[in-house]
């Protein structure tokens, strides 16, 4: 089957894993159980449970980045001074029942012009505007563009989601938990907190699939899949009867981890032997992340101010000698308008001619912030 959706051997385990470990990070303050497998059950009811009431058929949002990165290398903190004297934002918007999409990009340097466009999203097609550098839309196809405007209709996903976290209350036995005391270092003190922790290995991993494949395997399911990702019912169902039938193994036993302080959420965390990635929660704003790849750890904060529709989120981090923070802004756009596409002053963009060619590169040479960019990195 062309483009497998569930991948053999240890994909499928990884699958497993990285469900489990979605539906536990949205959790950032609950009121839970203390028998290890219902933590775990309730985290996940929790999260299927969250509203998909609101569909909105028509979204728009605009976000910008600051960031503020800094080197030990002269010549990486060069580079790195430029990109913090970028500013970078655009808009999004999006109508899914007209199959519409809008994206407006603004970038500067030095409080100087630097590119502006924007991207109409119809019919299959993209209708790209350079500003200040070519007066008519560039067309270019877009094959199966269409995919995105289901991101926005919620009932498909609902019923993933419900039946997934079902699946899995079902197919986690009792025997795959435990608990035990242990102490996290959380904004500069030890703290002492319960550890819940499901352990996936060669011994459970088949009887996991087995059981998903099972309560997976129905109509409802099968159909809302499919719609989301394209494919054909009977490919959908295919996949999860190879799922079942696939001898899957594990290099490593995966253990996932729920951390509570009394019954108050603390932090997860996903590991083997060798790699661990990890999130706590410090305080209501801030949590602190903790990496390990390659026998190397990497630790940073992340902090979220604001509300639902207007919020930051800053990242800070300190690896290998570059530190600094990268802050992503985030507001709703409301009372969303959609410009007119322009479809008679468009050009496809293979059959763009030499002499328009060479009229953008002409217009970019003149633009000031590329200009100061330029010379900036030069010296």
């Amino acid at each position: 089957m062309d483009g497998k959706i569930l991948e053999k051997n240890k994909k499928g385990i990884i699958l497993v894993a990285i469900i489990i470990l979605l539906i536990i990070a949205g959790l950032f303050y609950l009121f839970l159980p203390t028998k290890p497998k219902s933590v775990f059950t309730t985290a996940i009811n929790k999260v299927s449970n969250m509203s998909f009431d609101k569909n909105d058929k028509v979204l728009g949002a605009n976000v910008s980045m600051d960031t503020d990165i800094h080197s030990n290398n002269k010549n990486q903190e060069k580079i790195f001074n430029i990109i913090n004297d970028l500013d970078i934002s655009y808009n999004f918007l999006m109508d899914s029942d007209k199959k519409q999409a809008h994206i407006s990009l603004d970038t500067k340097y030095e409080d100087k012009n630097l590119l502006g466009a924007t991207m109409d999203l119809k019919d299959e097609k993209a209708y790209l505007f350079l500003k200040d550098l070519y007066s008519k839309n560039l067309i270019i196809p877009m094959d199966g563009i269409e995919a995105i405007y289901n991101l926005s209709n919620k009932e498909d996903y609902k019923i993933i989601v419900n039946q997934i976290s079902k699946a899995l209350e079902k197919s986690l036995k009792d025997k795959y938990f435990s608990k035990e005391s242990s102490k996290l270092e959380l904004d500069g003190k030890k703290v002492k907190v319960d550890k819940y922790i499901l352990k996936i290995n060669n011994e459970n991993i088949k009887e996991i699939a087995q059981v998903l494949s099972d309560e997976l395997n129905n109509d409802e399911f099968i159909d809302a899949f499919a719609r989301v990702v394209k494919y054909s019912s009977d490919e959908v169902k295919e996949a999860l009867e190879e799922m079942k039938g696939e001898d899957v193994s594990l290099d490593d036993d995966i253990f996932v981890s729920i951390y509570l302080k009394g019954k108050k959420y603390i932090g997860f965390e996903i590991a083997d032997s060798k790699e661990k990635l990890a999130i706590y929660k410090e305080t209501n704003t801030k949590y602190l992340y903790d990496i390990t790849l390659n026998k190397k750890s990497y630790k940073g904060n992340i902090e979220i101010n604001g509300v639902k529709k207007n919020f930051d989120i800053k990242v800070t981090f300190d690896i290998e000698g570059i530190n600094g923070s990268v802050t992503m802004k985030v507001k709703d756009l409301e009372n969303i308008n959609f410009p007119e596409i322009d479809t008679k002053n468009s050009v496809e963009l293979d059959s763009l001619s030499q002499k328009d060619q060479i009229s953008i590169y002409e217009n970019l040479e003149k633009n000031e912030g590329l200009i100061s960019l330029i010379e900036n990195f030069s010296k």
